[in-house]
């Protein structure tokens, strides 16, 4: 789903780890929130920057599938009815789900929920609707059932109610993530029966953002630049993850040495992630940006790692295997690379299924008993850390020769005095010198000294701990 941009924070040290309560060791001293069991296959589904987590799990004698809100301090809240396993969250802790009406299969309505009597999204002719993302301003996407029994995305407000997007020529829509301008991206049919991606916008409607070559494409999710991210055939009939934007239109990632490759997410910076094949064979995560193009994020040992989060400091969420062969969920940051989420004590298997911009992550793990739990792992750096991390990439960009030395010394002065303002708990004085850094960030980018996305990468640091 949508990643919606981050909120500034404040920068306090023991921010990051507020929100989680109870936590327990695990690998590299990454904390561990047990939030209840959860029957298999249940599993979290979405997290806020608030720590909210949302998800499902089985109930074996109801018609569907439970969902669930967990609020750090207050525990667990079971939503309204059955349905299916779909349920986000945006930042004011409105939840979009499903609901089955009376048990009956066919009758499938679309709720939001923020606390009191939820809303229902109402249809496009037969009760049958399905959300796939809610953004803050509680506008939703999906797609629903029309009289002809085919599906439509759909847009949905407060104000308006449920929208028809219509399809790009052919029979079929589905919306699959909006953004906070009320972008969304999805695929349709074509008139000629190919499927295509599509960015759709309050001022223009739906855009065909075409192919890489092939008769496939499909967008899965948007950032709040208009940025959009997926896969899609190429000419030689194989599958290759893209991004679109408004100035280049849809450009092909590439892949790890492989055919095959897809993209899952993408962040503010324009950091995308996704799963690849390379040239032995092997199904590994990867890891795009601009500068640096597509890397492979390795694997916990095994043969197969796929990232399927990432968020605006870089780090990446997803799930791999051990040499073993056991599943396990993993963090990767840049200078630690892939760190392994251990499960609860005696557990013995893991996943990872999104991460906020805090650097909390929802999974799921199971327990000594071999029951399935949700959890969070909280794998923030602190805010000395985040900074020093900063002072690197500074130092990087000289090496490359993105920025002589006077103009790096700028920026590492301000980072530095930065760091003992902190070291010295004097957090108001630390901001400061982070915003002086953001200015001469963007001073840089607009003579032409940094890159848009260098400079973009480097505020959006600087911005998480403001």
């Amino acid at each position: 789903m949508s990643k919606r941009a981050s909120k500034p924070i404040l920068l306090i040290v023991a921010a990051a780890l507020l929100l989680v309560a109870q936590p327990v060791s695990s690998q590299d001293d990454i904390p561990i929130t047990d939030l209840g069991p959860i029957n298999a296959p249940g599993s979290p589904t979405d997290i806020n920057d608030q720590g909210q987590v949302v998800g499902y799990y089985d109930m074996p004698e109801a018609f569907g599938v439970a969902r669930f809100l967990w609020v750090p301090g207050k525990g667990r809240l079971d939503l309204p009815g059955t349905g299916r396993p779909l349920v986000y969250l945006n930042e004011r802790t409105q939840v979009t789900t499903n609901m089955y009406v009376e048990d009956d299969p066919y009758d499938l309505q679309a709720i939001v929920w923020d606390g009191g009597p939820p809303d229902t999204l109402g249809d496009l002719g037969v009760p049958y609707v399905i959300p796939y993302d809610i953004n803050d301003a509680k506008q939703v996407v999906g797609e629903a059932r029309t009289e002809t029994r085919w599906s439509h995305a759909f847009r949905w407000t407060a104000e308006a109610g449920i929208q028809d997007l219509g399809t790009l020529g052919g029979l079929r829509s589905s919306a699959l993530a909006i953004n906070n301008l009320g972008w969304i991206v999805g695929d349709s049919l074509t008139a000629n029966g190919e499927n295509h991606a599509f960015l759709w916008t309050p001022t223009g409607g739906m855009k065909d953002l075409g192919t890489l070559g092939g008769d496939y494409s499909r967008a899965v999710d948007v950032n709040e630049l208009g940025q959009g991210v997926g896969t899609s055939s190429t000419a030689s009939g194989v599958d290759h993850a893209f991004l679109w934007t408004s100035e280049g239109g849809m450009l092909d990632l590439g892949t790890l040495g492989g055919d095959f490759s897809r993209a899952s997410d993408i962040s503010e910076a324009g950091h995308v992630v996704g799963l690849s094949s390379n040239a032995s064979g092997e199904e590994h995560a990867f890891l795009w940006t601009p500068d640096g193009g597509m890397i492979d994020l390795g694997t916990l040992g095994g043969s197969w790692s796929d990232a399927v989060r990432v968020n605006n400091s870089g780090y990446v969420a997803g799930t791999s295997y051990l040499a073993t062969g056991a599943m396990r969920g993993f963090v990767w940051m840049q200078g630690k690379g892939m760190m392994e989420l251990v499960p609860l004590p005696g557990g013995t298997a893991s996943s990872a299924v999104d991460i906020n911009h805090k650097g909390q992550i929802a999974g799921w793990t199971n327990s000594d008993t071999g029951e399935r739990h949700a959890v969070i792992w909280s794998a923030a750096l602190s805010p000395e850390e985040q900074i020093e991390q900063m002072l690197e990439t500074v130092l990087q960009l000289v090496s490359d020769g993105a920025l002589n030395q006077g103009n790096a010394n700028a920026l590492t002065q301000k980072l530095e005095n930065a760091l003992k303002q902190l070291q010295a708990e004097n957090t108001t004085a630390a901001c400061s010198q982070l915003q002086a850094f953001v200015s001469q960030v963007e001073a840089y980018t607009k003579t032409g000294k940094l890159s848009q996305d260098q400079g973009n990468e480097l505020i959006d640091a600087a911005n998480s701990l403001m």
